[in-house]
């Protein structure tokens, strides 16, 4: 997955972001979201995406806080023929709505210098929306605790454990019950920011 965002500060609390993403979902598990085809293959589905998202930055003590609010429009490439291979160029359209409450503390003084390692750790639920989500409204929840280092205050560098929950977009074939998934993993993740707030004109 891969994500670009501009952001625009409306104060030092406060930033906006709009955005764009692309994923690749590839198959795993009993019932994979990703279809096998009529050759029992394995095809991965693009998703093309579009974001929106607002960031409440509430610091506390020695505490980073802060929660994200986010909205997505949602291209997924998961259409099928008969056969059950995977269309090109077809499309899902679904919606999302995120909530997300991330804590980060450091392991040196009271605040997160530049490199300088923190412990982070976050909590994020995913509610689907549209008329393409077919049987559940919930989608995921995703939890994540790990580590970070900051280089600089544009750059960070992080590692962690991962926990996913998620409800698959169709029921168990024999029970016909909705699928609950858990799924743990390890994330690396790397942020950079490129600031334009201290561009400055210069004159002839």
């Amino acid at each position: 997955m891969a994500r670009f965002g501009i952001n625009y500060h409306l104060s030092d609390q406060v930033m906006f972001t709009i955005g764009y993403a692309q994923a690749q979902t590839f198959s795993y598990g009993d019932l994979p979201i990703a279809r096998k085809n009529e050759f029992s293959q394995s095809q991965s589905f693009p998703e093309n995406r579009i974001y929106q998202a607002l960031i409440l930055k509430n610091n506390t003590g020695i505490f980073e806080i802060n929660h994200r609010l986010m909205f997505e429009q949602r291209f997924l490439g998961n259409v099928y023929d008969s056969k059950n291979n995977r269309i090109e160029g077809k499309s899902n359209f679904v919606m999302r709505f995120r909530y997300r409450f991330r804590i980060a503390m450091p392991l040196q003084g009271v605040t997160i210098d530049d490199k300088e390692f923190y412990l982070h750790a976050f909590d994020e639920i995913l509610i689907g929306a549209g008329a393409n989500i077919r049987n559940n409204i919930f989608d995921q929840n995703r939890f994540q605790i790990g580590i970070g280092f900051k280089i600089n205050k544009n750059f960070r560098i992080e590692a962690s454990y991962f926990n996913q929950i998620v409800t698959k977009p169709a029921s168990h074939p024999i029970s016909k019950l909705p699928v609950i998934e858990s799924n743990n993993g390890v994330l690396i993740g790397i942020t950079y920011n490129i600031d334009f707030t201290n561009f400055k004109k210069t004159e002839k």
